[in-house]
């Protein structure tokens, strides 16, 4: 895991701590002197790999608030420069914050800008941390941090003054609703609580007449006003610090919010530093003073760092499709061996099987040869119940027919048999009654005969008549007498052609 690394500056020195869950250590402190700057520079390179994250406290910090038009994107970037720069001509660190919109009218934001305004004590320590590509997550200032404190409190009050002891002094902020609206610096000469807590007094006055003169407040007001100390120097804070009809004063433990906020060191006094340390880390703001310039290591260490993770991300996913693919490959290769085994032994069970077989007749060769000729010649013979039913519609239309028998026939000729045709002899006779009657005889197989025939692709010939119709030849009642009493009989040769 990256190793967080905190940069407290004051006026007269730089310390460096590091912080590792909720612990804080101080691992250095520096002087801006030639040797403290070597020292620091020696301490940058021995730590590249470490985030680095500053808190300044300075006294040369200004706050201007501004109502704007309410615009977006690039029009509100444009504006907010130019407004940083109307108040703070030349000053390189500075920020925009927005406090919020106004309810009436046409709805202006609100809009406070504040700015390091001499960072030259900040110059030769940020000169370093550049030359040695620190990897710099932001910049912040007390102020900025102590909004996190400020939430609880803006439910009961929603403008009070937050008074914090630390290494640079007192810091006396005001909110307004939770956010910040200014902040004052008075540094503090002395170690004594009881001083701190006198100054504390004096500078809590001082910052109710500046909000009466501003009308943020109306005279006769009061104020809440929250200290923030040791639960140990308390009581030094209560005798001096009185409640008055303009301030009204509220004491807040620190080492309660230090637990409550996560730090795990024990403090010792009502200075504040390790508090807010621990929450530019914990809790850091959205707004912060360092420019991209400042934060580009950083930047690029974090796209690093998302490409690092992306393959990662990549080369895990890849492994996992392979082993699902090498799993399958396994899988396949498995049941394909099993599959030649049981081919294999298949193969065995159809060999012994055919050695169990008696010797064919004929070779095989021929013995296919002749099966593959059965099967044209089954797929060219004839099928018999298409004149089967020809002949039976026919019998239906013709009740006087009765077949004896019927002949079928092979082809008669080469072409015949390349069509397919196939043909049957019809032996019929009529019915007694008819003997006498040649010409009832006659219509009777005339209209059995036209019956076969209607179907055009079958061809009907009569093969044999019950008695000579030779047109050459007169019919007489002795040859009728010398054909007997048999029932009259003839044949018909009916032929499909396919």
């Amino acid at each position: 895991m990256t190793q967080q690394r905190l940069v407290l500056i004051v006026s007269d020195r730089l310390t460096a701590y590091h912080w590792h869950s909720g612990w804080l250590e101080c691992e250095a402190g520096f002087c801006p002197d030639p040797p403290g700057l070597r020292s620091f520079a020696e301490y940058l390179g021995q730590h590249r790999g470490s985030i680095f994250r500053i808190l300044v406290l300075l006294a040369e910090e200004g706050f201007h608030r501004e109502d704007v038009p309410y615009v977006r994107g690039s029009d509100r970037q444009a504006l907010l420069e130019r407004k940083l720069n109307q108040h703070f001509y030349g000053a390189r660190l500075m920020l925009a914050l927005s406090l919020g919109r106004e309810t009436a009218g046409r709805r202006d934001e609100r809009i406070l800008l504040t700015a390091l305004n001499r960072p030259l004590q900040l110059d030769p320590w940020l000169a370093l941390m550049s030359d040695a590509e620190a990897r710099i997550a932001g910049l912040y200032t007390l102020p900025l941090l102590a909004g996190t404190l400020a939430e609880n409190t803006s439910r009961a009050a929603p403008l009070f003054l937050l008074l914090t002891l630390s290494t640079g002094g007192i810091h006396q902020i005001v909110f307004e609703n939770a956010r910040l609206r200014f902040s004052r610096l008075t540094p503090l000469l002395t170690d004594n609580p009881e001083e701190w807590a006198d100054a504390c007094a004096a500078e809590s006055g001082r910052i109710y007449q500046y909000l009466v003169a501003q009308r943020v407040i109306t005279h006769g007001t009061a104020l809440t006003t929250v200290v923030l100390a040791h639960p140990g120097q308390i009581g030094e804070f209560r005798s001096r610090c009185k409640d008055s009809g303009e301030i009204h004063f509220v004491f807040a433990d620190l080492l309660a919010e230090s637990e409550r906020q996560g730090l795990r060191n024990q403090l010792r006094d009502s200075r504040s530093d390790a508090l807010f340390l621990h929450l530019m880390v914990r809790k850091p703001p959205q707004g912060q003073f360092a420019d991209a310039a400042l934060r580009r290591c950083h930047g690029l260490s974090r796209i690093r760092l998302a490409l690092r993770h992306t393959g990662i991300a990549v080369l895990l996913g890849g492994m996992l499709i392979a082993g699902k693919e090498g799993h399958e490959y396994y899988a396949l290769r498995e049941e394909a061996r099993q599959t030649d085994l049981q081919t294999e032994l298949e193969r065995r069970e159809y060999q012994a099987a055919l050695r169990d077989f008696p010797a064919p007749p004929m070779a095989i060769a021929r013995l296919r040869a002749l099966v593959r000729r059965y099967g044209q010649l089954e797929q060219r013979s004839a099928t018999l119940e298409p004149m089967f039913q020809r002949i039976s519609r026919a019998l239906d239309l013709s009740p006087r027919v009765t077949i004896d028998r019927i002949e079928w026939r092979g082809h008669d000729s080469p072409e015949a048999a390349k069509a397919g045709a196939v043909s049957a002899d019809i032996h019929a006779r009529l019915p007694l009654a008819l003997l006498r009657d040649r010409k009832e005889q006659l219509q009777a197989i005339d209209r059995f005969s036209n019956e076969l025939a209607s179907d055009p692709g079958v061809a009907v010939l009569r093969l044999r008549m019950p008695f000579d119709v030779d047109s050459g030849k007169s019919l007489k009642s002795g040859d009728i007498e010398a054909a007997g009493f048999d029932a009259p009989e003839f044949a018909l040769r009916i032929v499909e052609r396919r």
